[in-house]
């Protein structure tokens, strides 16, 4: 570094020059490692629970950035499955008595997590892809899915 300073002390031009602030295979990298993260922020929904999204987000909120965006649509995912599928039908095989209802708890419960496993690995892969991915949630978000995409 002495040596490009007083290079460019010689020439008179400004330091900066020589130095660049990440060469383009350093960001093609960075890139490609937030990408990676972002897409396992996806596929920890494959647990149905919110610690693991939410030990990945913390983790690399600071790092990765778009990885506060693709938190809020994973853990808005893990509500739905949870509140239209898993506990309805928790609630339907442990408090109703009805014969009917409590043969398809099972099959409610099996639902939500076949398409917890599925939407997961669909978006996981179409994140990793840099492709928009799949919205199934209950919960509005405040952007638009236009200004999501981009």
């Amino acid at each position: 570094a002495y040596s490009l300073q007083m290079i460019a002390k010689a020439l008179d031009v400004d330091f900066s020059l020589f130095v660049g602030d990440e060469s383009t295979e350093d960001k093609e990298k960075k890139a490609k490692n937030d990408t990676l993260f972002l897409g396992l922020v996806h596929l920890s929904g494959l647990f149905l629970l919110f610690i693991p999204t939410f030990l990945i987000w913390h983790t690399k909120k600071d790092k990765v950035e778009g990885i506060r965006d693709h938190f809020n649509e994973v853990i808005r995912f893990q509500l739905t499955i949870w509140l239209v599928f898993i506990l309805p039908g928790l609630a339907v095989h442990y408090f109703l008595s009805m014969n009917y209802f409590i043969n398809m708890a099972p099959y409610l419960i099996f639902i939500g997590i076949s398409m917890g496993v599925c939407f997961s690995i669909m978006n996981t892969i179409s994140v990793i892809n840099n492709k928009p991915y799949k919205r199934f949630n209950i919960f509005k978000s405040k952007k638009t899915d236009k200004e999501l995409e981009n």
